[in-house]
């Protein structure tokens, strides 16, 4: 009812005049809250702030520890940046250009040792070997750095 009248004076809330009324609403009548006694306490449960029932025993939660990570083998590790994504279609068909046996070869190789792109993204891999290694590379001007350090090339191709 105070809300009523002090909106009315500041000019919000419900209309003034011979329509408007004064009578609370039944939704706006107040009855007064039964008084609340504190919880029945059971053994275990705080009594009073700060202090439990001593004839319970205190249980602590169980640690959380988060699992060990799976360590890494070899066959997870990457050749290459190029590696870690699959060959699209465009390189595998330029990779089946060749002989069936070489294609098989270049397909377990994957990746260029020398530019580190995937093998057929640059045309037909070419076929080389160097430091008694067999292998292949992605274009012409990857046939220098081989020529340039063969043992290198084929160190990385061991990784």
């Amino acid at each position: 009812m105070l809300f009523l009248a002090s909106a009315a004076l500041s000019g919000c809330g419900p209309a003034t005049g011979p329509e408007a009324t004064t009578t609370p609403a039944p939704s706006e009548t107040t009855t007064p809250a039964p008084e609340s006694t504190p919880p029945a306490t059971t053994p275990g449960e705080m009594k009073a702030e700060g202090t439990a029932d001593p004839a319970m025993p205190k249980v602590e939660p169980p640690a959380i520890t988060a699992p060990e990570p799976t360590p890494a083998t070899k066959a997870d590790e990457p050749k290459g940046a190029a590696a870690a994504t699959p060959l699209s279609g465009e390189e595998l068909a330029e990779i089946k250009k060749l002989s069936p046996g070489e294609a098989e070869l270049a397909l377990k190789q994957a990746v260029c040792p020398v530019s580190d792109e995937k093998l057929g993204s640059m045309g037909v891999p070419i076929k080389m070997t160097a430091a008694g290694q067999t292998f292949f590379i992605c274009c012409k001007g990857c046939s220098k750095d081989v020529k340039e350090d063969p043992a290198a090339v084929v160190a990385k191709l061991k990784k």
